[in-house]
C-alpha cells in the first residue's frame, strides 16, 4: 500500500487518480486507511459489489489501470502488485500535454471579473502542437464556448495564460464550471480540467 501511495502522490499533478476500493471492510476501517494513505482516495465497498464487477478470478489484491477516455477502458490488469509494471503501464497511458485551471478562489460578483490561470506542460521528450479550448458550463446544461487556440510547446516547456473574463451583471447566482480541453487535431482528447466557481451578490 504504501507504494501505491507513493504513486498517487507522483502522479497528482499529471492527472492521475488512484481509487482503494475496501472489499467488505467497516466504515471505520475505510475511514483509518484513508488516514494513513492520505494520496489515495479511499472507497467503500461494503456489498462487495465493485469486487463482482471487476474481479478477476477472485484474487485479492487486484490493481487495474483504467485508461482516460470517457468510457474508463481497463488498459491492465495485475494480481498481486509490482511498482515497475504498475508505473510503466501509466506512463505509457499519460498525455504527454496536460492542462491545469488555477482560479483566483471559489466565488465571483456578477459585473466583476472571472480571474483564473492556464497552466499547459508538455511532459515528453519532443515538441507537440497541440489545440485548446476553454467552456464555461452553464447551470441549465447549456455550453458557453470561451475560447480557443493552437498551441507549440517545447519538450519539458510549462506555459501559463491569464485570463480575466467579464462576467455579465445580469449573470444568475448560482454555480457554474470552467473547463479546459486540450488535444490534437482532428480534436483528440489528452487531458482536461475543470474548476467549479459560485456568483454570489456583493
Amino acid at each position: 500500500m504504501p507504494q501505491i501511495d507513493a504513486i498517487a502522490a507522483d502522479y497528482a499533478d499529471r492527472g492521475v487518480v488512484v481509487l482503494g476500493v475496501n472489499y467488505k471492510e467497516s466504515h471505520a476501517t475505510v475511514q483509518s486507511m484513508q488516514e494513513q494513505y492520505p494520496d489515495i482516495l479511499m472507497l467503500e465497498d461494503p456489498k462487495g459489489d465493485a469486487y463482482a464487477l471487476y474481479r478477476w478470478n477472485g484474487y485479492i489484491p487486484l490493481n487495474y489501470v483504467l485508461d482516460h477516455d470517457v468510457q474508463q477502458t481497463v488498459d491492465y490488469r495485475m494480481e498481486g502488485y509490482d511498482d515497475s509494471v504498475i508505473r510503466g503501464r501509466i506512463e505509457a497511458l499519460l498525455a504527454a500535454v496536460t492542462v491545469k485551471l488555477i482560479p483566483d478562489g471559489g466565488s465571483f460578483q456578477p459585473g466583476g471579473n472571472l480571474g483564473f490561470d492556464l497552466e499547459f506542460h508538455n511532459w515528453g521528450g519532443e515538441s507537440e502542437s497541440v489545440a485548446w479550448d476553454l467552456t464555461a458550463l452553464l447551470p441549465g446544461g447549456s455550453d458557453l464556448p470561451v475560447d480557443a487556440a493552437l498551441l507549440d510547446l517545447a519538450p519539458g516547456q510549462t506555459w501559463t495564460l491569464r485570463q480575466d473574463l467579464a462576467i455579465p451583471g445580469a449573470a444568475p447566482l448560482e454555480r457554474y464550471k470552467m473547463r479546459c480541453r486540450v488535444g490534437q487535431q482532428p480534436y483528440d482528447l489528452w487531458n482536461m480540467d475543470y474548476f467549479d466557481f459560485e456568483l454570489v451578490a456583493p
